[in-house]
């Protein structure tokens, strides 16, 4: 829910995990070479039941070409979100959007879409989900949906049970099979979320990652009216407490308005009505005193001791939303009540 700058400490994170995807690469190269030459002329492709024709052969073995290319020059991995969209163009010019989905059978085995295909030759699931990254998320202190920030990135495998990171495709693998396993396309997010989000060109998305210097990092902001807050004092009555949830300028409003109708924010934060009553609580009750003594006691003679988090029930720097599911929402309120 708030973007992290690309500064000299990510990318250092960013190199590491390049340094861990780099003792793969002679193992991936050899998964994306193995299914260009299945493409080669010499196997049977098969699409709906019909075999494919030598045009759509020779596009599918164009598009595997480049990306054995770029991922062995390194050029994938790393790539910055402003450059997303420019190589974008560039496989588009192999195959189209709609034409990686193309369900593709080899010497009859399972058909499946071919992106999919893609993303299983570049290890994105089994050495990159589930290995890689992980480590490096507990590192950078991204354990809440990045979407929400209501719930936690963790999800379990059916079946087995076995606990795993979620993590999401900022540009859909679906469309953009070549960026998934790049570092800045990849961001933690919730089972809800991940299911929710669309692929579809007409909803943006939170991008995690931001290289503009200039550009505010807070795009949205939640809100409780003055209102409700004196209506729930009166009668005690949680019912009349309401959280809105709201962009923060109006640049961003198409953004908060697809984050509201695919996630449904509002929604979320609203079944957390007894959060939010904690904190008026702690409006009336951290009074001058009572925070001065903590600060003596606890702020001065024990440095370990955050006396803000602990007025506020979870992290209170801007930088730390991230650490928690429900901070961004706690930080906001906390501030419009005065807590911190």
């Amino acid at each position: 829910m708030r973007k992290i700058r690309i500064d000299a400490d990510v990318e250092s994170i960013a190199d590491e995990f390049q340094l861990e995807l780099d003792k793969h690469k002679t193992e991936i190269l050899q998964a994306i070479r193995e299914l260009k030459e299945k493409f080669d002329g010499s196997h049977s492709l098969t699409r709906k039941g019909t075999a494919m024709d030598a045009a759509e052969v020779k596009k599918c073995y164009d598009y595997i070409d480049q990306l054995e290319n770029d991922y062995d020059n390194g050029s994938l991995t790393l790539m910055k979100p402003n450059d997303f969209e420019k190589t974008h163009q560039t496989y588009k010019g192999y195959l189209k959007d709609q034409e990686l989905k193309w369900s593709i059978s080899i010497d009859r085995d399972k058909a499946t879409p071919l992106h999919r295909r893609l993303t299983g030759a570049m290890g994105y699931q089994t050495i990159v989900r589930d290995e890689i990254y992980p480590p490096l998320m507990r590192k950078m202190g991204i354990k809440a949906c990045v979407y929400c920030n209501a719930n936690y990135t963790v999800s379990a495998e059916k079946g087995s049970g076995k606990g795993y990171f979620e993590l999401d495709h900022w540009k859909p693998e679906s469309k953009y099979p070549f960026l998934c396993t790049s570092f800045y396309n990849l961001q933690p997010c919730c089972p809800h979320c991940n299911k929710r989000k669309s692929a579809s060109d007409k909803y943006e998305f939170l991008k995690l990652y931001e290289e503009d210097q200039n550009v505010p990092l807070d795009v949205f902001e939640f809100q409780i009216t003055k209102g409700s807050i004196v209506r729930y004092f009166n009668k005690l009555d949680t019912s009349h407490i309401k959280v809105s949830f709201k962009a923060t300028d109006a640049s961003v409003k198409k953004l908060r308005n697809d984050a509201e109708q695919k996630f449904g924010i509002e929604g979320i934060y609203n079944e957390h009505i007894d959060v939010i009553e904690e904190m008026l609580w702690r409006a009336k009750f951290y009074d001058n005193v009572i925070v001065g003594s903590m600060t003596w006691l606890y702020g001065k003679r024990n440095s370990i001791v955050d006396v803000a988090r602990f007025k506020l029930g979870t992290y209170a720097e801007e930088d730390e939303i991230h650490k928690r599911p429900l901070t961004k929402m706690m930080q906001d309120l906390g501030k419009q009540l005065g807590i911190i």
